[in-house]
């Protein structure tokens, strides 16, 4: 289906008419950083309602190392959500077949998408278990730049935040938990 934006318009009004949720606070618990891929919409996946989460989505779930003088949106919407809401737990999601994830770690030459690249590079390649899909790998490098951050850090001392890192099967529709003091993956 190809809606167009007339449709997308009498859904978003209709929505709004079924939910009757009071929207006046910003009140989400759960930082939820994820790729931006059609295919892993969280709130679809997880049936949440508005004011649940707040939300970071970018090609590859990559969450740079943390840097103050170099401006970034997923790195403000990190230290936004943890500094001014109510957020109780954050959860790293990726999901199979990530078509950053493989990108990045796929042989490609020459380059056809340099801006690709690059943002792929920012998330770290430390983890290079080949046993594990290029999504994978994708998430623990993620997540080792997000325990990183100070807000984190802060909150996590405070123990004030949970932190959560989940990979998602979509063939399998099987969710799968990282453990970082095992480095390794339970099915939940």
């Amino acid at each position: 289906m190809n809606p167009t934006i007339d449709d997308l318009i009498a859904q978003f009004k209709s929505n709004q008419q079924d939910r009757g949720v009071t929207l006046d606070t910003h009140q989400p618990h759960t930082l939820l950083l994820c790729c931006s891929d059609a295919r892993s919409d969280p709130a679809i996946w997880i049936k949440t309602d508005l004011n649940e989460l707040f939300i970071v989505r970018t090609p590859g779930n990559v969450i740079p190392p943390f840097d103050e003088q170099r401006p970034c949106g997923v790195i403000a919407g990190i230290t936004y959500a943890i500094e001014k809401l109510p957020i109780k737990q954050c959860i790293v999601l990726n999901h199979s077949n990530c078509g950053g994830a493989e990108y990045l770690h796929s042989c490609h030459e020459p380059d056809t998408l340099p801006q690709l690249t690059s943002w792929m590079r920012l998330n770290g390649n430390r983890d290079k278990n080949p046993t594990l899909d290029p999504s994978q790998r994708t998430l623990i490098n993620a997540y080792n730049n997000l325990i990183l951050y100070p807000c984190i850090q802060k909150r996590r001392q405070l123990e004030s935040l949970a932190i959560h890192a989940l990979f998602l099967d979509i063939k399998q529709a099987a969710i799968y938990r990282y453990q970082p003091e095992r480095d390794e993956f339970d099915h939940l």
